[in-house]
C-alpha cells in the first residue's frame, strides 16, 4: 500500500484540548502518512516517552512541547499546498487541515 504525503483536508480531532486524546490522534494522522526516517524516529521517541513515564507524561512540560511544537511542525510540514495545519476559526478545539485564508482585498 503506498501511502500519501500530504494529510487529507479536515478534522483530525474535535472537541477536546486534552493532551492524552490530542497527542494520539496526531500521532495517528502522522502515522498513516509516508513520513521520513528522521520523522518517524521522533515519533517513536514521544511513544517511548510516554510509555516510560506512564500517566504523567499527559501534564508534563515534555509532552507539551511534543505536541506545540514537534508534533504541530510535523503536521503542518505534511499539508497540501494552500493549507496549513490548526484549529478552525471560531472553534479553537476542531484540529486539521484547512485552507489557508486569502484576502482578495474586495473585504468590506
Amino acid at each position: 500500500m503506498i501511502k500519501d504525503f500530504y494529510l487529507e483536508p479536515g478534522t483530525i480531532i474535535h472537541a477536546t484540548l486534552r493532551s492524552e486524546d490530542l497527542l494520539p490522534a496526531f500521532i495517528e494522522a502522522l502515522e498513516a502518512l509516508d513520513l521520513t526516517k528522521p520523522e518517524r524516529s521522533i515519533i517513536e521517541e514521544i511513544r517511548t516517552r510516554q510509555q516510560k513515564v506512564g500517566d504523567a507524561y499527559w501534564d508534563s512540560e515534555d509532552c507539551s512541547i511534543d505536541i506545540n511544537e514537534v508534533l504541530w511542525n510535523m503536521l503542518d510540514a505534511h499539508c497540501p499546498e494552500g493549507h496549513y495545519f490548526g484549529s478552525t476559526e471560531g472553534d479553537g478545539s476542531d484540529f486539521g487541515v484547512w485552507p489557508v485564508e486569502v484576502d482578495d482585498g474586495f473585504s468590506c
